[in-house]
């Protein structure tokens, strides 16, 4: 509370504002999705701004962490989740939503040290969504036995390795083959 009467005392309120935009936990928790998106500066004040009414819920501090806590850290999720995609549209939010998961980012980070483009990473890592739509159709298929469905499995994943090896090339694709847990699964 000093720290920001005197910084109060020093910068107008737009000023502040800003100082303390910038330097939220918000914001630090902000920067690798916003940076792996290339957001605006516009894109980052409408996101801030949705995600700061909520930032005791979502980042409570220390303490006991009870179910209820947990319960109302998902429903801030969901209405901040279901305001962004609003605010940025529904291809803005498909990139902030898949730059948010670690996943992509370490695959991202992973990609950018081998100048993979940005388009092919987000190629790559959308395969996740249709291979697990095809196994779950594997695994609810009665019609198959216990080896078909394994053998069907086997397929679906190898196919889906071998368009991430041509989708990342021949140093970040295996890499990013043998660390998606959801491939091997």
């Amino acid at each position: 509370r000093e720290r920001r009467a005197d910084l109060a005392g020093v910068l107008t309120p737009e000023e502040l504002a800003d100082y303390e935009m910038r330097t939220s936990p918000i914001t630090s928790r902000l920067r690798t999705p916003l940076s792996i998106m290339n957001a605006s500066e516009a894109e980052f004040r409408t996101i801030f701004a949705i995600q700061q009414p909520y930032a005791d819920i979502i980042s409570p501090g220390v303490g006991v962490f009870t179910l209820e806590m947990s319960q109302q850290r998902r429903d801030a999720v969901a209405r901040i989740n279901e305001q962004i995609k609003a605010a940025l549209g529904e291809a803005r939010y498909a990139e902030y939503e898949r730059a948010t998961q670690s996943e992509f980012q370490q695959l991202h980070r992973l990609a950018s040290a081998e100048g993979v483009s940005r388009e092919a990473v987000a190629r790559a890592y959308d395969l996740r969504a249709p291979a697990a739509a095809a196994s779950t159709a594997i695994m609810n298929d009665r019609t198959l036995s216990p080896e078909d469905r394994r053998a069907a499995l086997q397929n679906l994943a190898q196919t889906t390795r071998t368009q991430i090896l041509s989708t990342l090339g021949p140093t970040v694709g295996p890499a990013y083959a043998e660390s998606a847990r959801w491939l091997a699964h």
